[in-house]
């Protein structure tokens, strides 16, 4: 179902919209639907009404780091990625019993996401935020490990982008 709207977000509204809304109704209240029917509505020129509807989508998931977190891998699964960053962030402000597994999955997603962008320095914040969350919680070392690595990639390319060379030589 999020698909096939996603692909009305993308391409449309494609002929059809109407009668998916009306099968679908059970799914308008979530907030993939609604980040999709922002966007179809901002495709046709309807400002307001697509910023209301993202703003609804948003708020849809409050309470839930689960509704954030799926949320922000469908909008990123289509390359919205300033909609998906800014769940991922929400993620990190939620709580929940889960809330240090959705964490570490939100910076590391975030920090991917941020990667792609060109900001290595944010990204390896966000993992070196990971390791002292995974360190604090003493969990397994070999994750530790891997995201330390990530980290010093991460620092060494945002200085080589910066040309800092004294930065580079530490990190090599």
């Amino acid at each position: 179902v999020y698909e096939l709207f996603a692909l009305h977000a993308q391409y449309g509204p494609i002929n059809g919209l109407g009668d998916d809304l009306r099968q679908f109704e059970a799914y308008l209240g979530r907030p993939q639907i609604l980040y999709c029917l922002s966007m179809i509505e901002g495709r046709q020129g309807h400002a307001m009404t697509s910023i209301a509807l993202e703003r609804c989508a948003f708020a849809s998931s409050v309470t839930s780091q689960r509704a954030r977190w799926n949320a922000a891998i469908f909008l990123g699964s289509h390359d919205w990625t300033s909609l998906a960053k800014r769940e991922l962030v929400a993620v990190l402000q939620g709580e929940g019993d889960s809330k240090l597994s959705y964490d570490l999955l939100a910076r590391m997603r975030l920090s991917n996401l941020l990667g792609d962008d060109g900001d290595d320095a944010a990204a390896a914040e966000q993992l070196r935020a990971a390791v002292e969350e995974l360190r604090d919680s003493a969990r397994s070392q070999p994750i530790v490990n891997e995201l330390v690595a990530q980290v010093q990639w991460r620092e060494f390319r945002a200085a080589r982008a910066a040309k800092d060379e004294a930065t580079m030589k530490k990190k090599v």
